[in-house]
């Protein structure tokens, strides 16, 4: 499965009527909402006043729970047949109005298997922006595409879009973004190989002013995106400019999802095996939030991690402690310590007397402690 997002080209007309359905889609929303927090609840009373039997041992035996009426929240399909007739009443696609109650139901669940936080009410202040389309779409050529009660609707080409699309689109989902309507396609083909150009084995050791240091020596700038539109951020949230600031923040994402596409693609297509420091993002950003956050090394890691397991390769994840510290060369704990030797770049061994770049020397030292963890694998294995 590939999803390919493409930017519609809208007219005045089509934009008005794209807003027109977010807008009849939040009232659905919060119907299936409140149908699915009203069984909820109803089911808590009834749990609440009614003893279990005495085979149940307790009031939380799961046999017993299935077995009370009105037990389960409501399926979608329960909420399909109570959609009923409205579509035509609406004016939009049934399958636009089914895709909202299937987002209502997942995020339900999810909250009650503890995965997020309980589903909101959407209004003007929490809008909902995105609607999940089922089969409606039709793609007519690299630059043009149909919409369901819309017609055909001009977009931003892409290479091999209807090549890609033969099989027909499985899911699409309209969004509007600060900068436009977009729609991501989601179709049933396989993702064009990434090439090995050699099989080398790297460790990568993580940063905010070198983005990635190899174990080769190599090091990756960091294009700091963040620092180039700061000035323009700051001058847009200040003056309470709203649509500029979001269309800033998001011209922001596309740069580093971009770039962390690029570098990913680049380190898999060079290496077969790729030891990665996982650092602990969420408490390196208490301290050093800004840069963490701009960065941007977590989706650069989730990223590196999708692609090596679609290419095939190795993605092992080291734990990075005395990474830092630890002499390359003869294994001695010499390096810079605490909050002041983060500064301290350049070190020399006390033990040994070897000198070393502090990002090259963690580098080497996370491919050897990811080359150690697979031997010891390896040995477990075999015995």
């Amino acid at each position: 499965m590939i999803a390919r997002r493409v930017k519609l080209r809208l007219t005045r007309p089509q934009t008005a009527a794209l807003d027109g359905w977010l807008w009849s889609c939040t009232g659905v929303w919060n119907w299936a909402l409140a149908k699915l927090l009203e069984r909820e609840q109803a089911w808590q009373r009834f749990r609440d006043e009614t003893p279990p039997p005495a085979w149940a041992k307790g009031a939380r035996n799961p046999k017993w729970l299935a077995s009370v009426p009105g037990g389960t929240t409501p399926t979608a399909y329960e909420l399909y047949a109570l959609l009923n007739g409205h579509s035509k009443r609406m004016g939009l696609p049934i399958d636009l109005l089914r895709g909202v109650v299937d987002d209502v139901v997942r995020a339900h669940q999810e909250y009650r298997r503890g995965e997020k936080g309980r589903p909101k009410w959407k209004g003007k202040r929490n809008r909902l922006n995105s609607l999940r389309i089922k089969s409606c779409v039709r793609l007519v050529d690299d630059h043009h595409l149909t919409l369901p009660t819309i017609g055909a609707v001009k977009i931003c080409s892409q290479k091999d879009l209807v090549d890609l699309c033969a099989n027909g689109v499985k899911q699409a989902r309209l969004q509007r973004l600060p900068r436009g309507w977009y729609l991501t396609l989601q179709v049933d083909a396989a993702p064009k190989a990434i090439p090995l150009v050699s099989d080398e084995t790297v460790g990568i050791d993580f940063g905010f002013t070198t983005l990635a240091t190899l174990s080769t020596g190599e090091k990756i700038a960091n294009p700091a995106e963040y620092r180039r539109l700061e000035q323009r951020i700051g001058q847009a949230a200040r003056g309470r400019h709203r649509r500029l600031l979001a269309a800033l923040q998001q011209r922001l994402s596309n740069a580093r999802r971009v770039r962390n596409h690029q570098i990913s693609r680049d380190l898999v297509s060079r290496h077969q095996v790729l030891y990665v420091s996982r650092d602990n993002l969420k408490g390196l950003q208490r301290t050093f939030g800004k840069s963490v956050h701009a960065a941007a090394i977590g989706q650069l890691l989730g990223t590196l991690a999708a692609k090596c397991r679609q290419a095939g390769r190795v993605y092992v994840e080291v734990n990075p402690k005395q990474s830092t510290r630890t002499c390359s060369t003869c294994g001695a704990l010499s390096g810079p310590t605490g909050q002041p030797g983060l500064s301290v770049r350049q070190w020399e061994c006390g033990a040994c007397g070897a000198p070393h770049d502090r990002d090259i020397n963690a580098a080497i030292n996370t491919l050897r402690a990811g080359a150690a963890s697979a031997l010891r694998v390896t040995a477990r294995a075999a015995a």
